[in-house]
């Protein structure tokens, strides 16, 4: 088995310390294996695409976008992904730190033409981020892009009106209304760890669906702190549905976040494709820990 490490250069990482460790890694291993790294010259999606075959394992060595990245590449091969998460969310990483070391069969959604494996939101959730002046900002640390980003939006948030359309059995059902946010959830976390869908199976081929209300400021904000915890299912204004299939309208584009990575649309349909097999290779992350999140402690040896 050839093991594929694909490195983000715009992260702006010293890469080049990251494969040393890699290397060492694989050599006290005996594993036949390859560190590439993306530039403005050679994409993620071309890397994936010159390595992709059923005898590789392609890592996505990054954030939940970097995996996405990678999985809408992989999607139609033999390949297996692999993933080192060393972004600022790793919230699909949160999700299999679950699981025990092995290969499995994971669910894979499509929003449109695009792939996803963990989570696609949409609302104020959605405009937090996508926002580039917060979420890639030079001058804020990393830790603290998202939670400003996250406080301007709510300052300033107004409810997205929207319609929803899904199949249930034989039958049709539409949803309209104003909405704080809508997440279509294959896998747990988004966000940077908020426990969005607590009993979210990326193996049982449903969406857990979750509509929040356009609440006022006050009443979103207790939300939103239940929601970090996983603890909003039963709160008045939230409704869960457990779907294979969703339509989302809106009068005009409105911002999505799929996997971390941005998408503007006025329509999306969401639904399942084939699954995609995924290497939960729990003992190099521990191992590579402390290269992967060296001045973070709080992001090591990430839990669930």
């Amino acid at each position: 088995m050839k093991h594929v490490f694909i490195l983000n250069s715009f992260r702006n990482e010293d890469c080049n310390r990251l494969s040393n460790e890699i290397f060492k890694y694989c050599v006290n291993r005996n594993m036949d294996y390859k560190c590439v790294t993306n530039n403005k010259n050679k994409s993620t999606e071309d890397l994936v695409k010159e390595y992709a075959n059923k005898n590789s394992i392609i890592y996505a060595v990054g954030g939940d976008g970097m995996i996405n990245r990678v999985l809408n590449a992989i999607v139609g091969t033999d390949a297996t992904l692999g993933y080192l998460p060393n972004g600022t969310g790793n919230d699909f990483s949160r999700v299999l730190n679950i699981y025990e070391q092995d290969i499995r069969e994971v669910n894979v959604g499509k929003i449109n033409d695009k792939y996803f494996i963990n989570v696609a939101c949409f609302g104020m959730d959605a405009d937090t981020a996508n926002d580039d002046r917060f979420i890639h900002s030079k001058i804020l640390p990393e830790n603290l892009r998202y939670p400003a980003s996250a406080l301007w939006h709510f300052a300033g948030y107004k409810p997205k009106e929207l319609e929803i359309y899904y199949n249930d059995g034989d039958y049709s059902n539409a949803i309209a209304g104003k909405f704080a946010t809508v997440a279509v959830c294959n896998s747990r976390y988004y966000g940077g760890g908020f426990n969005i869908a607590p009993n979210a199976d990326i193996q049982d081929n449903l969406f857990d669906v979750y509509l929040v209300d356009g609440f006022g400021h006050i009443q979103l904000l207790k939300t939103i702190l239940k929601m970090h915890d996983g603890k909003h299912e039963d709160m008045s204004g939230v409704e869960k549905y457990m779907l294979d299939n969703i339509i989302i309208r809106s009068r005009k584009p409105i911002n999505a976040n799929v996997d971390g990575e941005a998408m503007i649309s006025d329509e999306f349909n969401i639904s399942f494709d084939n699954n995609i097999k995924v290497y939960n290779n729990l003992e190099m992350i521990k191992e590579l820990d402390w290269i992967l999140h060296p001045n973070d402690t709080k992001k090591r040896i990430l839990k669930p």
